[in-house]
């Protein structure tokens, strides 16, 4: 089984036709959301899929948009809820203006995951240490999407029991290239990002996780059947896991 640990569905046209090739490639999707209302509009119907299971979001950027009847909706929704996401803090030139909005929106995303103990996709932007050290601090299970950062701060979010989701956009910068060697493999997950992340200008999606596969096996120097099983028990572990990383289940990851 392949994992897109991080993809936007609802943002492909059709949505409905993303998810059935995913599952026709064999990918287990989590897909995001940006806020209570996009969860609400997209989980009836893209939860049906056998390999797909919806976050509920509170994308950072979105934040100060967001009022306390939202922000008390994700609440309720997240009581339900096994994965949350897009959630986080944007600290770049993008979301400094809103900073403060994210911050609050963000306590309550963090207070949900260790009330529910759900697994949260989070974006860290500009934001990487703070957003490390609250996750740390709350002793929640999360995976920084599509890290950006410096790798000083690397070493606290795997002490953190924190996981990394990669992507192919990121493959193709020397950064990216230089996290994934720098990382040890059972805190690696793959993720397209679709269709936001573009390589050469092409929108990613869930279908092209395979060939993600291939280029982190290249770098790891394994075969790819063998990163692909390590990057499926890396699932089960982010997604059942306490806090800090544990031996795989066998079974594989619990997705529902």
């Amino acid at each position: 089984m392949l994992v897109d640990a991080h993809v936007h569905l609802n943002r492909f046209l059709p949505a409905e036709g993303a998810a059935a090739a995913a599952d026709r490639a064999g990918v287990m999707c989590l897909a995001m959301t940006e806020s209570p209302s996009d969860y609400e509009a997209w989980a009836p119907v893209l939860s049906g899929r056998r390999r797909v299971r919806v976050a509920v979001g509170l994308h950072p950027l979105r934040a100060a948009q967001l009022d306390d009847d939202e922000l008390q909706r994700f609440a309720e929704l997240a009581r339900e809820a096994s994965y949350l996401g897009e959630v986080g803090l944007d600290g770049s030139r993008e979301g400094l203006s809103t900073l403060a909005a994210q911050r609050r929106a963000f306590a309550h995303v963090v207070e949900a995951a260790s009330d529910r103990h759900a697994l949260m996709s989070v974006h860290s932007r500009g934001a990487e240490a703070e957003v490390t050290e609250t996750l740390a601090a709350a002793g929640v299970r999360a995976v920084l999407h599509w890290y950006s950062g410096a790798l000083r701060y690397v070493d606290a979010a795997l002490d953190a029991g924190l996981y990394f989701s990669i992507n192919a956009s990121m493959l193709a910068t020397q950064r990216g290239v230089r996290l994934v060697r720098s990382l040890p493999r059972e805190r690696v997950l793959t993720e397209s990002d679709g269709p936001f992340a573009r390589v050469a200008r092409r929108p990613l999606a869930p279908t092209g996780i395979r060939d993600l596969v291939e280029q982190i096996a290249r770098l790891w120097g394994c075969d790819p059947d063998e990163a692909s099983a390590c990057i499926w028990q890396n699932m089960t572990a982010a997604a059942t896991a306490p806090r800090l990383v544990r031996a795989p289940d066998a079974s594989g990851p619990r997705l529902d």
